[in-house]
């Protein structure tokens, strides 16, 4: 370690027969295990530049290993460097930033050195948490978009944080360190359910998949995943039960994701009569794979019973209903167990027929509306006309479309009293919500597939006609439009107006409301996923609010069809996507250090939000 300009630097013996050599460099301190940073170099010796600024009295690791025609011989033995200690900087020349007198988990920190200029040099800040009395400190792994400042993380609860950097000025080097504030151990936590115990950390090596970071606008994000064992089919759906997450498939089979990543099936079987139903002779016709589970939902009664809500396709032995029905979940040391005894809530009018069943134009998605009602969105499946009627005044016989029919209870916003049954229809004229959230002013947000383009996003409101099939964004799944439809396609006149469409479609489907301090700068924000073209969905969308007004919309491509998704109590994203995997997303706050040159030079731009590399 070079004391004068604190450079990070390593030496070796030549290797004969060597074309080059690779090096490589970690913080040792604290957390473990950091990950290697590794370097290409031609000869030794060999200088670490970027990040590897010397921070006061920090230990690290570095190795090195030849490269040769036959291969990578082994790392050498790491040989641990501490950096010197430094001048001590004046008094308060480490400023702390933040505006509230108690802090919690997710409140924003900021420090800064900047009355200290000119600065020549200033490397990373470091982080670090500590007990109450200020001792036995523990370096955090944990970083935010600009190294100046941290989005104070659960691992600090109850703890106290610490800051510390070293910069240079007028030919001296110096060290300031501050302690920013004490967490409290009761601001917003994991959000659990009464009866559910906080999750501990992983033990070892858990069983997830590690996927690639999501560069967005304000956050860097970490994705992992883990697969399920899945149905031949589309549709299903995610519910978090404490610290897992219950997965009900297509098909109506349960399963558990557990926070380590193991995925453990449950007994039990959401009744649908799905064996008659593949038993019959036109399969082709039949499109077995429009039959499905639609949404669930979970209602806790006691901190051991739980009641499961399912909205799903029933095949009766003539005809297909969309049906809502309930059973019972005991949990018990954290092991659930499924009641067989399922109860019918609710079917929607008309029974339809089998054979070309559009079930993919279910809708589906579950709210609670206070202790003893459900609303539901019911799609129109397909079945766009419901038969004819004779006007009044004229005489003619016209069309009835079925989200228009107050008959019928396809293409309506519908509100179920659990015990009764009985089913108040709210709202007419959606053609597919396959989203719906409640945000904390108590919107309904709804998202709606349109024809060829015209995807909704709707605030759904009692007594409210959204127009299908009669207006629309989108256009008929025709190449040309009838020249009588072209002046009033899209006009919504005498219709409640979507709050926002997307043309083309990006086949929009589950949204939820961010409350969760693990995403401060999402707060209250809408999250919605997507399936579609590669080239236009399969991604989430950020939608940014001002009350009911959209101000913008990011798109955030993950690479799969999303179905459902769910924010976890721990703050993480759970998302169930159609190829029968859960992903699970989260901020990352990954060490800047903790990146291959390789890995930099290919996402610089993330590398460079999220470590406030820009500008530096």
């Amino acid at each position: 370690m070079d004391a004068a300009d604190r450079r990070l630097a390593v030496s070796w013996s030549p290797v004969e027969g060597a074309t080059g050599y690779k090096v490589a460099a970690r913080l040792k301190n604290g957390v473990e295990p950091f990950a290697w940073t590794e370097y290409e170099a031609a000869s030794p010796p060999y200088v670490f530049t970027d990040n590897w600024a010397a921070m006061s009295g920090l230990e690290y690791e570095v190795r090195a290993a030849s490269v040769s025609a036959e291969g990578q011989s082994e790392w050498s033995a790491p040989v641990a460097v501490t950096a010197p200690e430094l001048r001590q900087a004046p008094a308060g020349a480490l400023h702390i930033r933040h505006r509230k007198d108690s802090l919690v988990v997710g409140d924003l920190l900021g420090v800064s050195v900047f009355d200290q200029r000119p600065l020549t040099r200033r490397s990373r800040y470091v982080w670090s948490v500590c007990g109450a009395d200020g001792a036995e400190c523990e370096l955090l792994p944990l970083v935010d978009r600009l190294s100046y400042s941290l989005f104070v993380p659960a691992a600090a609860r109850g703890k106290r944080v610490r800051v510390q950097v070293d910069y240079d000025k007028d030919g001296a080097s110096f060290t300031a360190t501050a302690v920013v504030g004490d967490i409290s151990p009761d601001g917003p936590t994991v959000n659990l359910p009464a009866g559910c115990e906080e999750a501990e950390p992983p033990t070892g090596a858990d069983k997830f998949t590690p996927g690639d970071d999501l560069a967005t606008h304000l956050l860097l994000l970490e994705s992992k995943s883990v697969p399920v064992e899945w149905d031949d089919a589309l549709g299903g759906a995610v519910e978090p039960l404490c610290n897992d997450l219950l997965v009900v498939t297509p098909w109506g089979r349960i399963a558990l994701a557990r926070p380590n990543g193991d995925v453990e099936p449950v007994e039990g079987q959401v009744p649908m009569n799905l064996e008659a139903l593949l038993s019959q002779p036109d399969l082709a016709t039949l499109s077995p794979d429009r039959f499905r589970v639609a949404d669930a939902l979970l209602k806790q009664h006691t901190e051991e019973r739980w009641e499961l809500f399912v909205t799903h396709h029933y095949f009766t032995g003539e005809c297909n209903l969309f049906r809502l029905s309930a059973t019972t979940i005991l949990l018990e040391s954290g092991t659930p167990s499924v009641s067989p005894s399922w109860r019918t809530v609710f079917d929607a009018d008309p029974c339809l027929p089998p054979y070309d069943f559009r079930g993919d134009r279910a809708g589906g998605r579950i709210l609670t509306d206070g202790p003893d009602h459900l609303l539901v969105v019911v799609g129109d499946h397909g079945w766009i006309q419901t038969g004819t009627e004779t006007d009044a005044e004229t005489g003619e016989n016209r069309q009835v479309w079925a989200a228009q029919d107050p008959n019928s209870h396809l293409g309506k916003l519908v509100r179920i009293a659990i015990e009764a049954g009985e089913a108040d229809m709210l709202a007419l004229g959606l053609r597919n919500p396959q989203g719906f959230a409640r945000d904390g002013n108590g919107n309904l947000w709804a998202t709606e597939h349109g024809p060829r383009g015209g995807d909704e996003l709707n605030i759904l409101e009692p007594g409210a006609n959204y127009g299908w099939p009669i207006v629309s964004y989108g256009a008929p799944y025709v190449r040309y439009i009838p020249f009588s439809e072209r002046e009033t396609l899209g006009a919504h006149e005498g219709f409640a107006k979507p709050r926002f469409t997307w043309v083309p479609s990006i086949a929009v489907s589950a949204v939820a409301v961010n409350d969760k301090q693990w995403f401060p700068l999402w707060r209250d924000d809408l999250l919605i996923g997507s399936l579609g073209h590669p080239e236009l969905g399969r991604s989430l969308f950020r939608v940014r609010l001002d009350g009911t007004d959209v101000q913008y919309v990011e798109r955030i491509e993950v690479g799969y069809r999303v179905r459902d998704l769910t924010y976890m109590p721990d703050g993480r994203i759970a998302l169930l996507a159609d190829e029968g995997r859960v992903h699970f997303i989260s901020p990352s706050y990954e060490p800047c250090n903790d990146r291959t040159e390789e890995r930099r030079r290919r996402e610089f731009l993330i590398y460079a939000i999220a470590c406030g590399a820009i500008g530096r």
